[in-house]
């Protein structure tokens, strides 16, 4: 993801990328995976911070979040059973959503045998 993408993140939700004061300014989290799938983070980690603010749970933290196997992975700690069913409806969401410009896209080998979501545009563009 671009690093600006990610300071965006960062500065919306400090809480669940465990940002505080202290951190620099150019402090990056590690988020690896690609732009396409910004809107989806965004979208889980608003939900997730909803979730902590209004139930009075624990802080949701996120301890990693990247693409593997071609999907979306993310793992947070102290989730709860809703948490929990929110991070899995956006991982099953990344299914379809391209991982580099986020338009509807389709689980493939590439082929060098790399496994990504991708639209066809994408897909002729980086054919790995």
């Amino acid at each position: 993801m671009k690093t600006e993408l990610e300071r965006d993140l960062l500065k919306i939700f400090p809480e669940i990328f465990g940002v505080t004061g202290s951190d620099p300014e150019d402090y990056l989290w590690g988020i690896d995976c690609g732009d396409g799938w910004w809107f989806l983070i965004y979208s889980l980690c608003r939900e997730l911070q909803v979730h902590v603010d209004r139930a009075g749970v624990d802080q949701i933290v996120a301890c990693q979040i990247k693409q593997k196997m071609g999907i979306l992975r993310c793992a947070f700690s102290t989730t709860d059973e809703y948490s929990q069913g929110v991070i899995a409806a956006v991982v099953a969401m990344s299914y379809g959503v391209c991982e580099m410009c986020g338009n509807k896209g389709q689980l493939a080998r590439g082929k060098k045998g790399y496994v990504r979501v991708l639209c066809p545009s994408c897909r002729a563009a980086n054919p790995d």
